[in-house]
């Protein structure tokens, strides 16, 4: 799971990156430049949203937290929550802690 997580702050990194390479693009007049930017943006975020799954009780967090971020329309803020995602939204239960087992 830690490898997933590593991964999925990469990838934050990445969203990061590229919001603000569209934006200079952007300023500067340079579209295609941009739009490349953006399609990578828009690559990473959806990569993000799909790729952890809480082990306890099997939502993805990278979902839920585009969910709720797109209807807020705060894209600063998605990238900060993404950034440091540490809990599941839902259940509140740690994402790199092993699920225990019931036996």
């Amino acid at each position: 799971m830690s490898i997933n997580i590593a991964t999925y702050r990469t990838l934050s990194v990445l969203v990061l990156v590229a919001l603000v390479a569209a934006v200079a693009f952007a300023s500067v007049g340079r579209w295609v430049e941009a739009a490349v930017a953006v399609g990578v943006l828009v690559a990473a975020v959806i990569t993000q949203a799909v790729l952890l799954r809480c082990q306890h009780c099997g939502t993805r967090p990278g979902l839920w937290l585009l969910a709720i971020w797109t209807l807020v329309l705060g894209p600063e803020w998605y990238i900060a929550d993404a950034l440091f995602l540490r809990r599941c939204p839902r259940c509140e239960k740690s994402l790199s802690q092993a699920k225990a087992s019931s036996v």
